[in-house]
C-alpha cells in the first residue's frame, strides 16, 4: 500500500504520485515510531520495557531467511491477497484477485503479517512475557 510501485487497489484505487505516498507515510511511520517512544519514556516508573516491534519487521525484511519458512521464495515485497484495480475503479467492487494458498503464504512478509510473521512475532513478545532477554526488548526500569 505504501510502496512507491504500488497500483491501484481495495485501500486506494484513485490516482496518486506514489513516490510521494511512499516517502509520505515513511516519514509519518518513523516520526510516530518516534514520539511514541519518547512518550513511553516518560512512563518509565509504570512500564518495565518497550518491545521494538519496527526493528523486529526490519530484520525479517533484511533477513528473511532467518524467519520465513514456507514453500515457496521468499517474498518481502509481495503480499499473500494482491487485488489490482481499475483506476477510479469503486474499491467496493471485488478487483482481480490473486491469493496465495497453503504453505506458501509462510514465505511472505508483508504490510498486514502473513501467518509465519504472526508466529515469529509472538514467539518474541512471549518471551518478553516470561522475562527472558531478546534483542527487541529494552527494558525501562
Amino acid at each position: 500500500m505504501y510502496s512507491s510501485n504500488s497500483y491501484p487497489n481495495r485501500y486506494w484505487a484513485m490516482q496518486r504520485n506514489t513516490t510521494e505516498w511512499h516517502v509520505f507515510m515513511t516519514e509519518l511511520v518513523k516520526s510516530a515510531n518516534a514520539l511514541i517512544e519518547l512518550r513511553l519514556q516518560a512512563l518509565v516508573p509504570k512500564l518495565p520495557g518497550l518491545f521494538d516491534s519496527y526493528g523486529l519487521f526490519q530484520d525479517i525484511l533484511d533477513h528473511p531467511s532467518q524467519y520465513l519458512n514456507g514453500t515457496a521464495p521468499l517474498n518481502t515485497t509481495g503480499c499473500i491477497k494482491s487485488c489490482v484495480y481499475q483506476l477510479n475503479e469503486p474499491i467496493t467492487d471485488t478487483g482481480v484477485c490473486t491469493i496465495v494458498n497453503g504453505t506458501d503464504r509462510d514465505s511472505y512478509l508483508c504490510l498486514h503479517p502473513s501467518e509465519q510473521t504472526d508466529r515469529v512475532l509472538a514467539k518474541e513478545i512471549a518471551q518478553v512475557v516470561k522475562g527472558k532477554e531478546n534483542r527487541w526488548t529494552t527494558w525501562l526500569s
